[in-house]
């Protein structure tokens, strides 16, 4: 796995929400380049469901007196299940100067219970002293109910120190994320989106997943998709700053995380270490789904219509299958083997397993690809 690889696997595309300083006080912008990018749900509706809306900061920070008044995060913690669900919220620092890591920058939660007609202060607030690039905040660890709970979280400079001119104005940046303790989640999801999907990650914020193949490629405009089985994955993982809640590579032993490890890791400032760890609710199995339509079965001989799947990032293991797969879709009379990889090609569609992992089906401007170790997308 060569460096450009690891990269895609550590590094997110932060849709950021921006605040600026204004009379003493900072605030959001208006300004976003992709609503649903800025509301991250966890869970399922079914079950337990969490929904934060804005997920992120990115603030210049200006000192306030109190919390009241303030921007906030809304979270809203839905469980329709049969009993009570342990939920945590916690926030990942993506930045933050070093001025601000300290008990004046605070977070404040409120909360309506199930069932209440108002928020009430939870006590004692937080803080992000010491907090750095990669630290990993948890703000609340508790049981939610059956039914709705909602909190607000705000994030604010507290102006009681007497120096105040060194932090006025300094970055912050953070994600608020979510575990669910015990739910249930939906097995499989279709996306078609040109941003990165990673294996053992859940899919990226803001892309949407459909499910079923038909309606992702209805939406994508063309005979295919990308497949996720999403689950909860425990082995080794090469991790940012000891941080177990998120895996940036999964391997099949120690021996082969270290090597890859080995082969050198970003120079970026953080720590990556191989841990032996479980992650929730992650992509655990990526195909490319393609369709062979009847049409384009009866203009080409030994093609056969149907929707097919090709499972990539898996180091190989599925080549063979992969393989049959494609000699049932296209016949042998319309692909070549090369040996460590088999291609097929008709007018409108190809599609091509290797040995190594990676499976694509694409036409003349368009594709959809899951790489050996299990990045996928669509682009076109």
């Amino acid at each position: 796995m060569n460096l450009e690889n690891k990269k895609r696997y550590i590094l997110g595309i932060i849709i950021a929400i921006i605040a600026i300083i204004s009379l003493g006080t900072y605030a959001w912008l208006s300004y976003r380049t992709n609503d649903t990018a800025m509301v991250l749900t966890i869970g399922d509706i079914n079950n337990v469901r969490i929904t934060m809306n804005p997920y992120q900061i990115d603030a210049k920070m200006s000192p306030n007196l109190t919390y009241t008044g303030q921007p906030y995060t809304t979270v809203e913690v839905i469980n329709n299940s049969s009993s009570p669900r342990n939920i945590k919220l916690f926030y990942t620092i993506n930045a933050i100067d070093s001025e601000l890591a300290t008990s004046n920058l605070k977070y404040t939660i409120e909360k309506k219970a199930v069932g209440a007609s108002s928020y009430t202060h939870i006590t004692p607030d937080g803080n992000f002293s010491g907090a750095s690039k990669g630290s990993i905040i948890t703000i609340i660890d508790e049981s939610a109910p059956v039914g709705t709970t909602y909190y607000k979280v705000y994030v604010w400079l507290y102006s009681g120190s007497s120096a105040q001119n060194n932090v006025t104005g300094k970055r912050f940046n953070a994600e608020l994320n979510a575990n669910i303790i015990g739910a249930s989640i939906p097995e499989t999801v279709y996306t078609v989106a040109a941003d990165d999907t990673y294996l053992f990650q859940p899919i990226a914020n803001g892309i949407t997943q459909y499910t079923s193949a038909s309606s992702a490629m209805t939406n994508f405009g063309h005979p295919a998709a990308l497949k996720h089985k999403i689950g909860n994955y425990s082995g080794w993982c090469i991790i940012m700053n000891n941080d177990t809640t998120n895996c940036l590579y999964g391997a099949p032993s120690e021996s082969v995380c270290n090597e890859v490890l080995s082969q050198g890791a970003p120079d970026d400032g953080n720590t990556y270490t191989c841990s032996n760890i479980t992650v929730n609710n992650v992509v655990t199995e990526s195909y490319v789904v393609f369709e062979v339509t009847a049409s384009m079965a009866s203009a080409n001989s030994g093609m056969t219509a149907g929707t097919y799947e090709l499972r990539g990032g898996d180091n190989g293991a599925s080549y063979s299958t992969n393989v049959s797969t494609l000699t049932t879709a296209f016949g042998l009379s319309n692909c070549t083997d090369y040996t460590s990889n088999f291609d097929c090609f008709v007018s409108g569609l190809s599609a091509d397993a290797s040995d190594d992992g990676n499976v694509i089906a694409g036409g003349d401007d368009w594709n959809c690809i899951v790489d050996g170790v299990g990045y996928s997308d669509c682009v076109e």
